[in-house]
């Protein structure tokens, strides 16, 4: 997994998918850029209303090429499901957020995205309360697990799992926040329970 600039059809006039995509972010003179807007580190707004972090930075080094100004941007918070389909319809001109990088989202004729190179790498696990004794995923046998909808976790989770044989319930937010806060709080049949 790791965090991928993720463009749609942003070829010059007449080039690419966009056909003047690229000439219609001129015109308007801004960049609109797709950010997650709560995960910190990488976008979120902090105490002044300032998005800050590593999504916002490369949105920002995108408006200084564009425009010779780095504030020339406008955020837009996407959640994991919303994301694809707001680059692809042109509600936002770029995607700057922890997307992971496959090779079904990279394929020609997928989904119309073109990445640009990886700039954050990161890995996956489960987390669970110490006290519940569990220490490998096959522990998790028949239990409920929180995730993410729409993302490639909720894939891998789901392949992982299948690959050993364990049975187990997916319990889905759309959001991190909403699925961090199930997890403490121990909601919805609770997670990892």
């Amino acid at each position: 997994m790791g965090l991928t600039l993720a463009l749609a059809g942003c070829g010059g006039s007449g080039e690419g998918v966009g056909g003047g995509r690229l000439d219609a972010i001129k015109a308007r003179g801004s960049l609109t850029c797709g950010v997650d807007g709560k995960l910190p580190g990488f976008s979120y707004q902090d105490n002044s209303g300032k998005y800050v972090g590593i999504d916002v930075d490369v949105c920002r080094a995108l408006a200084a090429a564009l425009f010779n100004d780095p504030n020339k941007v406008e955020y837009r918070e996407l959640t994991s499901s919303e994301r694809f389909t707001a680059l692809a319809s042109g509600e936002v001109d770029v995607l700057s957020r922890n997307t992971t990088r496959t090779l079904s989202r990279d394929a020609k004729g997928g989904n119309g995205l073109e990445f640009a190179p990886t700039i954050f790498f990161d890995g996956q696990g489960v987390m669970v309360p110490l006290a519940s004794g569990i220490t490998n995923l096959k522990d998790l046998a028949g239990k409920t697990i929180c995730v993410e909808n729409g993302t490639t976790t909720e894939l891998n989770l789901a392949d992982r799992f299948r690959e050993l044989g364990v049975p187990y319930t997916p319990v889905k937010y759309q959001t991190g926040d909403q699925t961090y806060g199930a997890y403490l709080a121990r909601k919805m049949r609770g997670c990892n329970q």
